[in-house]
């Protein structure tokens, strides 16, 4: 997308033993940034980070860091982040982890309170992972990679005990987090990125149709509620499943309910064309390349 070309079709054939025991799962792209892109296999603990233009990938190792919760606690992967640390030159994973007593009758209805939550950081330059200070909060949990991915700041949606969403973003290279509460009456479903700032779509139903329509937000300073400014309103639709990203021109990609399909809208002609490309509604996502020749086995080295 960076040539302003959109293509309608891209399909990539990766070694299933860089996944390991050879298990049927999904994988997912759990970031893009600076040439290389971070895939995991959902519901596993399988990383590699690829590199799509030398076909160079590097499976990231399990971390062994100990889990500080009760004996017999369960383990679940709230979700994953992928960024770079231009400070360091160093590719960055993010991993959200939490532990939990097996006698839970819901995972997801319990108290964040309830929850023991950990941090964990891995470098690719040091190829290991340490533990890192956040909040403790719920990460809201999508098949399309958690993180929305700005320069140099990865970002999501969490809750804590008082039920309010706000956006949790982690700085990869002063590795803190920041909270930014959302704007008034706000809820706040979907974020993306639009010309390098956090954008958030805010759906709106029409009670007395099936109709909906989606607000979009910018933040436009992370961490200052006040810097919310709401963009303008798409729709109405009634069979749109949710946008999932800009293109270019303010452009947008939208999601099909029934059949999945793909739309580019125009919000200043409304105009909407069928791409033509199939997906599932939980699992299509919106993913930005440019090339490389960085090396994944050397971290922060270029190839020659």
């Amino acid at each position: 997308m960076a040539s302003g070309r959109l293509s309608l079709a891209f399909q990539v054939r990766l070694q299933i033993l860089d996944f390991g025991n050879g298990l049927n799962f999904s994988i997912c792209v759990v970031g893009s940034c600076s040439g290389l892109v971070c895939l995991h296999a959902h519901g596993t603990l399988n990383v590699i980070i690829w590199n799509p233009t030398t076909k160079e990938t590097k499976v990231v190792p399990e971390s062994n860091l100990p889990l500080f919760a009760p004996t017999g606690y369960c383990t679940h992967i709230q979700g994953m982040g992928f960024g770079f640390d231009a400070k360091t030159n160093d590719y960055k994973i993010i991993n959200f982890v939490s532990m939990y007593d097996p006698y839970f009758k819901d995972y997801y209805s319990q108290y964040v309170r309830d929850i023991i939550y950990q941090k964990e950081l891995y470098s690719l330059s040091t190829d290991s992972w340490r533990k890192v200070d956040g909040p403790p909060c719920f990460i809201v949990e999508t098949h399309q990679g958690v993180m929305t991915y700005t320069t140099g700041m990865g970002s999501c949606l969490a809750y804590d005990d008082g039920q309010e969403t706000f956006v949790l973003s982690f700085d990869m290279s002063d590795e803190v987090f920041l909270k930014t509460p959302h704007p008034d009456n706000v809820q706040g479903e979907t974020l993306f990125v639009l010309n390098e700032s956090i954008a958030m779509a805010d759906t709106i139903w029409n009670e007395e149709s099936t109709e909906i329509r989606f607000d979009i937000w910018l933040l436009l300073k992370v961490g200052v509620k006040d810097s919310w400014t709401r963009l303008f309103t798409i729709g109405p639709f009634t069979e749109i499943h949710r946008p999932i990203g800009f293109w270019k021109n303010d452009t947008m990609f939208l999601h099909k309910i029934d059949d999945g399909q793909l739309f580019l809208y125009d919000p200043s002609t409304k105009q909407m064309t069928d791409l033509q490309i199939p997906g599932e509604n939980d699992w299509m996502q919106l993913v930005t390349y440019m090339e490389t020749l960085v090396s994944v086995k050397r971290g922060n080295e270029s190839e020659e």
